[in-house]
């Protein structure tokens, strides 16, 4: 018998007890993994809050060194970078400094008749724009060539050593990061690495993470 044909007849000959005990096994699963991410989630934007603004400062000048210093930055021509909000690490000097260098810089833009984002380039500080989320986005439509890129920075609420990565819940940059190539670089203050992140099958991990205290491979990249 055909093995397809096979499986499924055992999914068939299951009883429905069965079948729904497994069910509701794998929603229970779903659902806390839900709550540990959210959990995790509240600490880390309580904490972010109320970060005094020197501490941000001082941390986002020590993590461009590291980046600026990095075989990483110096071999890359293609950088996408993320428009820092006003709790996260400031990387609005490196982005000037990339243009500066004559670097390819590109920042998330939303479609919103698609519902997704894309990377386009920026040509310049003044051809941005405030976008979805009170975001600053490019006024460009130009795509990296072949969706490739050198090195991508992205922001994240919490981070691990395994390059696992805590977004904001949406779901935007995962689906984001699936679609290009490149070395993704975590950018975070140091206690937003943490022991473990809880993470599901569609969470797309680190090869890097760049914070105040270096930058380093993460995983098993």
């Amino acid at each position: 018998m055909n093995k397809n044909l096979l499986s499924t007849h055992k999914i068939f000959s299951l009883p429905f007890s069965v079948i729904l005990q497994r069910q509701v096994k794998k929603r229970g699963m779903r659902e806390g993994l839900a709550e540990e991410k959210q959990r995790l989630r509240r600490q880390m934007q309580a904490r972010l809050q109320t970060q005094p603004v020197e501490e941000r400062r001082g941390a986002s000048i020590r993590i461009g060194q590291h980046l600026l210093h990095s075989i990483l930055w110096q071999t890359a021509r293609r950088i996408a970078f993320f428009a820092s909000t006003a709790e996260e690490v400031d990387l609005f000097p490196l982005l000037e400094e990339a243009l500066r260098q004559g670097k390819e810089v590109y920042l998330p833009r939303f479609w919103a008749e698609e519902r997704i984002y894309r990377f386009v380039r920026l040509e310049g500080m003044d051809r941005l724009r405030v976008g979805r989320f009170g975001i600053l986005e490019p006024i460009s439509d130009q795509v990296p060539p072949n969706r490739a890129l050198d090195l991508i920075l992205v922001p994240g609420l919490a981070f691990d050593e395994e390059g696992r990565r805590l977004g904001r819940g949406r779901g935007y940059y995962d689906r984001l990061l699936r679609e290009y190539e490149g070395a993704r670089c975590g950018v975070g203050f140091d206690w937003q690495v943490v022991p473990h992140v809880p993470t599901g099958p569609m969470d797309v991990k680190m090869d890097w993470l760049l914070t105040p205290s270096g930058l380093r491979r993460v995983g098993s990249s």
